[in-house]
């Protein structure tokens, strides 16, 4: 059931943000054999994940999952969030992800603002890390990481 009100499902004022997900990219066979230490050491230092973020890994990378109407990073977490309805259902959220899911943001994914600025988030909150979108391609990709 869908309990947001119509008010809340409106596009909101404020910048476009481009939401990615750090995101382990190996066989769904490697994942379950052994973790993944590249993402989780990026999801505890910025460093590592703005790294990741400019440059891809052949196990790790940061994919564009949406495009979000909001006035800061805490409100593009909120919005990309599913906590009483699907955040894809929000008007605010542009989908990038191909597939009918795609999970929440959280720790170690990035957003970046309308003109460039990189934000990593972290355990305790958010963490500049500079200019960022111009190396990035606006690719769709499906839940199970494969591109459009």
């Amino acid at each position: 059931m869908n309990t947001q009100s119509t008010e809340e499902r409106r596009p909101q004022p404020g910048r476009v943000w481009h939401v990615y997900h750090l995101t382990d990219v190996r066989s769904e066979e490697q994942q379950e054999i052994e973790h993944n230490y590249e993402k989780l050491a990026a999801e505890r230092d910025a460093v590592k994940a703005a790294v990741i973020f400019r440059a891809s890994s052949p196990s790790t990378e940061c994919k564009l999952v949406a495009r979000v109407r909001a006035r800061s990073p805490g409100e593009v977490v909120h919005l990309t969030s599913t906590v009483d309805v699907a955040w894809w259902e929000n008007a605010a959220v542009q989908l990038q992800f191909a597939g009918e899911t795609c999970r929440s943001s959280g720790i170690g994914d990035i957003v970046v603002d309308d003109r460039g600025v990189g934000f990593y988030l972290s355990r305790l909150g958010w963490e500049s890390i500079g200019p960022a979108l111009e190396h990035k391609e606006s690719v769709v990709y499906s839940a199970s990481g494969a591109a459009r």
